[in-house]
């Protein structure tokens, strides 16, 4: 009689193998055991197992109910079931043994116990047309201690059935085990499926359901100790599938030791339980062809590789997935076939919560096919693939460490060996990240990719190589996307490489970064876009052409720029913390709010339609109880030196200072705003135009209510252009005001702040219709008995080098008034110190207090209007039209005029000092300049006659060059009525002040002695030392030095005849002949000459003793 069964359930086959070894031990002596010998049968060891004559041992009785029966002949046979059949223990310990009902008729086996082990074992229950139904009450075992040795278990057929609460494969004393599900077989496991977890090496286990098998299980671990000891199910072939019930676990390898393998191949699905998938570092889930792989759960892989070729993954919300520690999904396709092009990668979307930590999240196009190296064969590589997607709809993706995700192109096949002229294959198109809800974190060390794939190489000569993949989309439409120090690269492929006469592939273009909502913080780190590096060529062949650079796109929610680089070219690094860098940015809308200062280096800044960029600086602190409130911050700086350009209504730029902090208690007063930020233009193009803004204005001052003082309002901004061209067309408006004093209390009212200043130093200007506003900002209210604050001073404009355009618009200190000149000064002050003012386009007013100080550089100007205002010319030239007001030149030069023409002074002219400039080129009007003044005219300082036009003056001729219509006072200096002050070859201008009705200026001409710079009527060397200072008709020409030297010595006006000098005349010549190298290189002692103004200058000729 048997004694009672112990039942026993462990998860481990250790543990479990031991305690079955002692059970058997223990009641052995009390089990019937029967060998089966199939001695009654035929053909043994075939036979019916309910035949008595098939067993040994059992007294002549079929082994049921308690019994232990082995099945251990070393053959292949059969054992019949015609009936349904029960026993305690079924051993399998050796042979090709096959369990078979006896016909369709599903046939019953119940088991306490199924073990199955031994040399070339192999346990087959049922077939698709003898189907068996085995179901065993303890863990089903292959290869442990209870059947020493090896086993395999096959469940064969559509109704064939093998259950039981645990299967056990491999898990003891380096034995092996595999259970096998096919041709529609079907399995219950209540509970773990365990696969190679012995504790010592050498134990494999392998489950594999197959061929439309149907297996539901609990947990399952495969290799998750730290032995050698390797664990592997496969899904495969059609209809196949493996589902884990409620919430199972699967765990796939350990942290060292043997490998787990999980193989969901074409056909076959496997879903998890709702418990966590661990895949460990010696873990590999592997997903093939059209196998399915659901995770229920979260999906953990700790070191571990998910390899989904082409496939797609998606996460619900509440689903977790995890790389980290090395760990690897890569859902990269495998290399196409010859010629082929690459397959598209596949597509992750989540809307749980996903973390890349130190792991990698690949999803690359499969490189295309390569061509084949034979003649008359298809030799063009294959394109590359696309890259894969990335959807957030919701949830989190956080990148950590060393973390990389992936979506890159596929590269481009290769061509054969004799492709001819064709091109190798094209890199695949980057992929796509889509941020639509999602809370995306990318640190430092981390990076998401979405470059473009190379080009192929053409190793055939003719052919290119195959073109760059341009890069794929990064999009933002909801959501929040923060770059921690991380990296995002929207990057182009690199052209492949050509052969002999072939031309390398062009590079792949930069992609795009796309924001329509949500908020993207860039904190730091790099967003990389850069077009993919043309191929290299070989003989005779062109280089490929660079791709061009990618953008960054913001049209609606907002781009919080604090630090990091938006770049083309890494190797550049500038010098403030937050750039763009030989790259694109496109605002149209939502906000770019700057944290920091900004440079755009070369690349391309546009702000278009309602895009706004802010840079504004931190309101001050409150006032504690005593003391003043906080100073506000300063703007932010923009610097550019590549294109930066507004257009449409409400485009604009703020860079406001911060408001001071208001008062808080008895004892103190409202802080100071602060000052308006700065934008540089040191090269490239800057355009604003149609009703663009820039706003550079000063904080306001903090308010002082109810009883304190209010705080003084910051000054405005810098406009600064030190290269370049900037341009302000239409209504566009650069706004430099002061802040507004603060409210007041019972103080004095505090005074706005000043206006800004635009500086001019270098590069080009052009005001087309714009607006420069330099005004002060309003003084603050005071309290009852004092008096509100005073309204800040205007800023100014210096201009110290550059070219200023102003056509049209104004540069204003006081914005409430309308000038009638269409090129306004208003209110505000203007600084020319060096460089070029251009306001020929119209009408220059100078209006309502302005002031105009040229000290330096040209302007150049139609008309010039002063109303109340001063124009003080203290150096630099003047070119005008005309003047309307009084004009003073104490140190500048007056060039009447466009080279030439006519100055009309609308009232007095006075030249205390500084010079008249007069162009000759003839003798009839318009050939010689004219200064006409309508009122008086007081002379002094300097005239400066210059030739132009190839003319020469000759005896007889004569020039009005001052109409005076008014009273005529003064002289030019050193010049009196008659006094010659030029000498043209012996022809001598004079000057007359009495020409004309008798007040007017003339220059007149009469003979002279050639060479006699200093008309004293001979040659000697105090003329030459006057040519040696620039002070003949022709500065330091050889003309005037030969001129000299073939006069040198004659006392009249009788020009010597002969050319030969006499012996002290050789010294002379030496002498000239010297200082004229040396003059060569002195020209800072050369008289000033105008800027824009055509002279026939006779070159320096060497002397002919030199």
């Amino acid at each position: 009689m048997a004694l009672p069964v112990l039942m026993v359930f462990a998860r481990r086959a250790f543990g479990l193998g031991l305690v079955f070894a002692l059970l058997f031990a223990i009641t052995s002596p009390a089990l019937a055991q029967a060998i089966w010998t199939g001695a009654a049968d035929p053909s043994p060891p075939n036979g019916v197992y309910n035949n008595p004559g098939n067993w040994s041992g059992t007294f002549g009785l079929v082994p049921a109910g308690g019994d232990f029966a082995i099945f251990n002949a070393n053959a292949t046979y059969t054992t019949t079931f015609t009936g349904n059949q029960g026993l305690f223990h079924a051993a399998v310990r050796g042979g090709q043994v096959s369990w078979l009902s006896d016909s369709a008729t599903v046939r019953q086996f119940t088991l306490n116990i199924l073990s199955a082990g031994g040399p070339n074992q192999t346990l087959t229950i049922g077939s698709s047309t003898k189907p068996l139904l085995v179901t065993s009450f303890n863990p089903i075992e292959a290869g442990t201690l209870i059947t020493i040795g090896s086993g395999a278990i096959v469940v064969d057929g559509a109704n064939s059935a093998l259950n039981g609460p645990s299967i056990l494969l491999g898990s003891f004393n380096g034995f092996d085990g595999t259970v096998r599900y096919q041709n529609g077989a079907q399995g219950n496991i209540g509970g773990a499926i365990e696969l190679g977890n012995a504790a010592s090496d050498g134990s494999d286990g392998l489950l594999e359901i197959l061929s439309g098998a149907d297996l539901t299980s609990g947990a399952i671990n495969l290799a998750t100790t730290t032995s050698t000891a390797t664990g592997t199910f496969n899904v495969s072939g059609a209809g196949s599938t493996l589902v884990q019930s409620g919430a199972s676990t699967l765990t796939v390898g350990s942290t060292i030791g043997g490998a787990g393998t999980v193989n969901v191949n074409t056909g076959g699905t496997f879903t998890s339980g709702s418990g966590l998938v661990t895949v460990n570092a010696t873990g590999t889930i592997n997903r093939t062809g059209t196998g399915v792989f659901n995770v229920a759960g979260n999906l953990l892989l700790d070191g571990g590789k998910f390899l989904t070729p082409g496939g797609s993954f998606s996460r619900g919300a509440g689903q977790s997935f995890t790389v980290q520690n090395g760990g690897l999904f890569d859902a990269t396709p495998s290399t196409a076939a010859s010629n082929a092009v690459g397959v598209n990668a596949g597509s992750l979307a989540t809307a749980g919560t996903a973390t890349i930590a130190n792991g990698t999240l690949r999803f690359v196009g499969g490189q295309g096919g390569a061509g084949i190296s034979a003649i008359a064969r298809n030799n063009q590589g294959g394109a590359g693939g696309i890259g894969g997607s990335l959807q957030l709809t919701g949830g989190s993706l956080t990148l950590t460490g060393t973390a990389l995700a992936t979506f890159d192109g596929g590269l481009g096949g290769n061509n054969g060996a004799f492709s001819g002229g064709a091109a190798a294959g094209s890199g695949g198109q980057g992929g796509t990240l889509t941020a639509a809800g999602a809370s995306v974190e990318v640190h430092a060390g981390a990076s998401v990719s979405l470059n473009g794939g190379a080009g192929g190489v053409n190793p055939s000569n003719n052919g290119s190589g195959g073109h760059g993949g341009g890069s794929g989309q990064f999009n933002i439409s909801v959501g929040t996307v923060s770059v921690n120090g991380g990296t995002i690269s929207l990057s182009g492929g690199a052209g492949g490489a050509a052969s002999a006469f072939g031309n390398g592939g062009n590079g792949g273009n930069g992609g795009a970064l796309s924001q329509s909502g949500g908020s993207f913080n860039f904190n730091s780190g790099t967003i990389a876009l850069r077009g993919g590096t043309g191929g290299a060529a070989s003989f005779l062949g062109n280089l490929g052409a660079n791709g061009a650079a990618g953008s960054v796109n913001v049209t609606g929610g907002t781009f919080n720029f604090t630090a990091g680089q938006i770049t083309a070219d890494a190797s550049i690094i500038p010098p403030t913390p937050a750039a763009l860098v030989k790259a694109t940015m496109n605002v149209s809308g939502g906000a770019v709010n700057l944290l920091n200062n900004f440079t755009n280096h070369l690349g391309t800044l546009n702000l278009t339609s309602s895009g706004v960029i802010n840079g504004n600086g931190a309101n001050g602190a409150p006032a504690g109880s005593v003391g003043p409130g906080g100073t506000g911050a300063p703007g932010r700086s923009i610097t550019t030196s590549g294109s930066l350009a507004l257009s449409g209504t409400g485009s604009q730029i703020n860079l406001l200072g911060g408001a001071g902090g208001s008062h808080s208690g008895d004892f103190s007063r409202g802080g100071i705003g602060g000052a308006g930020g700065t934008l540089s233009v040191t090269g490239g193009t800057t355009t604003l135009s149609d009703s663009s803004v820039v706003s550079l204005a000063g904080g306001s001052g903090g308010s002082g209510i109810p009883s304190h003082e209010a705080g003084i309002g910051g000054a405005g901004g810098t406009l600064n252009v030190t290269g370049g061209t900037t341009t302000l067309a239409s209504a566009s408006v650069v706004s430099l005001v002061g802040g507004n004093g603060g409210l007041g209390g019972n103080g004095f009212g505090p005074n706005g702040g000043a206006g800004g200043a635009t500086l001019l130093s270098g590069g080009v200007l052009n005001v087309s219709g714009g607006k420069i506003l330099l005004a002060g900002g309003a003084g603050g209210s005071g309290g009852r008995f004092f008096p509100a604050g005073a309204a800040g001073a205007a800023g100014s404009f210096n201009m110290t080098g550059g070219e200023f355009n102003f056509t049209a618009g104004q540069v204003t200190g006081n914005t409430a008034i309308v000038p009638t000149a269409p090129i306004a000064l208003v209110g505000a002050t203007m600084n020319v110190s060096a460089g070029a003012l251009n306001t020929a386009a119209g009408e220059f007013g100078i209006t309502n207090g302005a002031t105009l100080n040229l000290s330096g550089g040209v302007m150049n100007a139609s008309t010039v209007t002063l109303n109340n205002s001063a124009f003080n010319f203290t150096g630099g030239t003047l070119h005008a039209t005309a003047f309307n007001g009084d004009l003073v030149n104490n140190g500048g030069t007056l060039a009447p005029g466009t080279s030439p023409g006519t100055t009309t002074v609308n009232g007095n002219y006075t030249q205390s000092s500084g010079a008249l400039e007069i162009e000759l080129g003839g003798t009839s009007a318009g050939q010689f300049d004219l200064l006409s003044v309508t009122g008086n005219t007081t002379l002094g300082g300097a005239i400066d006659v210059n030739l132009f036009g190839g003319f020469t003056p000759t005896i007889g001729q004569s020039w009005e060059i001052i109409d005076v219509a008014g009273t005529l006072s003064g002289a030019f200096a050193g010049l009196a009525e008659g006094s010659p002050f030029a000498n043209y070859g012996g022809t001598l201008l004079t000057i007359s002040y009495a020409g004309g009705d008798g007040n007017d200026v003339f220059i007149n001409t009469v003979a002279g002695l050639a060479g006699d710079f200093d008309f004293d009527d001979d040659v000697d060397g105090a003329d030459f030392l006057l040519w040696q200072r620039g002070a003949s008709p022709n500065p330091l020409s050889a003309g005037d030095l030969a001129t000299w030297q073939a006069n040198f010595g004659s006392p009249s006006s009788t020009p010597r005849t002969s050319t030969v000098p006499e012996p002290h005349a050789f010294l002379l010549s030496a002498i000239a002949c010297l200082s004229l190298r040396r003059r060569r290189r002195e020209l800072n002692f050369s008289r000033l000459r105008t800027p824009h103004r055509e002279h026939d200058e006779v070159g320096v000729a060497a002397c002919s003793l030199c």
